[in-house]
């Protein structure tokens, strides 16, 4: 399947859940967080591919022939957050203002500061929102007990995130230690990627099927393994991340195999 193939399937695959939530739902509406459940998705792909909600339901009148409501009724919350990503994309977190936006969503500024009530509140919703946690929650509840398979489907989720989302992180880096100052008053423990990948870790290893190593240790060495395939290091000269599921299954196969864990063929 080409490039062009796939991304028109997962148009399609967004379409296909947005009109099973519209045509179950009484009022016909549905949030983004049902849309990302139906799919199957990141909320990234969907912002990626199909713009805003708003623009999404205009798809579903023009090309699926249905009734979804009223459309100038955005769903502003997740207008703003979307906004704020190619804000923060083209200006990095310490940098963008309120205002800006606001701009970028068409609102006035007001709007922003009554959904999430300062900068700081909306930069906290938009880590949230944005992070990759549905995988961890979906291994948690429906563990394969096969550690390849689990891990390949961590390391494709995080790997497309961060892709996704390098721009934004090529600007967190070159901000230095003023992106670190915000950051390190947004943390809240016990929440993050991070923890959950080594509680991932933890209960691989109780259940024996990774030798007991530090679990903080396999966490801090596989995020350098996912940064520098997803961030397409300049300096290494590495390829273009094109097919974020091989290279998950290439990736889950080399941290097995350092640890010990005889992997299957490719």
């Amino acid at each position: 399947m080409s490039y062009h193939d796939r991304e028109n399937s997962v148009d399609s695959q967004v379409l296909d859940a947005a009109e099973r939530l519209v045509t179950s739902s009484r009022d016909g509406s549905f949030t983004i967080d049902q849309l990302v459940r139906e799919a199957q998705v990141s909320r990234a792909t969907i912002y990626r591919r199909l713009g805003s909600k708003e623009a999404l339901l205009q798809r579903l009148v023009d090309e699926r022939g249905l009734e979804v409501g009223n459309l100038s009724e955005a769903d502003i919350p997740t207008r703003i957050l979307q906004a704020a990503r190619i804000a923060f994309g083209q200006n990095g977190l310490t940098r963008t203002t309120m205002e800006e936006i606001a701009a970028e969503a068409g609102l006035g500024v007001a709007t922003l500061y009554r959904h999430f009530g300062d900068r700081e509140g909306l930069i906290r919703a938009f880590m949230q929102e944005h992070a990759p946690q549905r995988a961890f929650q979906q291994v948690a509840q429906q563990s394969s007990g096969n550690i390849e398979a689990d891990l390949t489907h961590l390391v494709t989720e995080m790997l497309t995130f961060l892709h996704e989302n390098r721009d934004m992180i090529w600007l967190g880096l070159m901000e230095g230690e003023k992106t670190e100052r915000l950051l390190a008053r947004l943390r809240e423990a016990p929440k993050g990627t991070r923890i959950d990948m080594i509680r991932f870790f933890e209960a691989a290893v109780a259940s024996g099927q990774l030798q007991a190593e530090d679990p903080q240790l396999m966490t801090t060495a596989l995020a350098g393994m996912l940064m520098s395939f997803a961030l397409e290091v300049p300096v290494l000269g590495g390829p273009p991340l094109e097919h974020p599921r091989q290279t998950a299954e290439f990736i889950a196969r080399l941290f097995l195999k350092g640890m010990g864990i005889q992997a299957s063929s490719p």
